[in-house]
C-alpha cells in the first residue's frame, strides 16, 4: 500500500482525494486444526485496513473474506471495481 500511495501521489493523485476499494481475503487453505496462522486472508484485510486508517483513506465499498477466491477488473474511468468469484459462481460492481 505505501509503495502504490507513493506512485499514485508521483503520478498526479491528489493525497485528499483518494478513496479505497477492499476485494480479497478469502480463507484459501483448510486445515484440520482450523489454524489461524493458516488465515493470510484474514491478516491481509487487517493490514491493509490499518494502514489505510493510519493514512486517513476511507473505505468505499469492501467484499472480503469468506473461503472462494476472487478474480477483479477495475475500471479507471468509472471507479467501478468487478469482482468475480467462482464458487459460488457471481459478479458484483462495488
Amino acid at each position: 500500500i505505501p509503495a502504490l500511495l507513493h506512485r499514485l501521489i508521483t503520478a498526479g493523485a491528489i493525497p485528499r482525494r483518494i478513496l479505497a476499494k477492499l476485494a480479497g481475503g478469502a480463507h484459501m487453505f483448510n486445515t484440520s486444526r482450523n489454524l489461524d496462522i493458516m488465515n493470510v486472508g484474514e491478516r491481509n484485510v487487517k493490514m491493509c485496513k490499518k494502514l489505510l486508517l493510519e493514512r486517513s483513506i476511507p473505505i468505499m465499498a469492501e467484499d472480503t473474506g469468506g473461503s472462494c477466491g476472487r478474480s477483479i477488473e477495475f475500471d479507471c474511468e468509472t471507479g467501478l471495481l468487478k469482482i468475480r468469484t467462482v464458487s459460488p459462481l457471481s459478479t458484483k460492481q462495488i
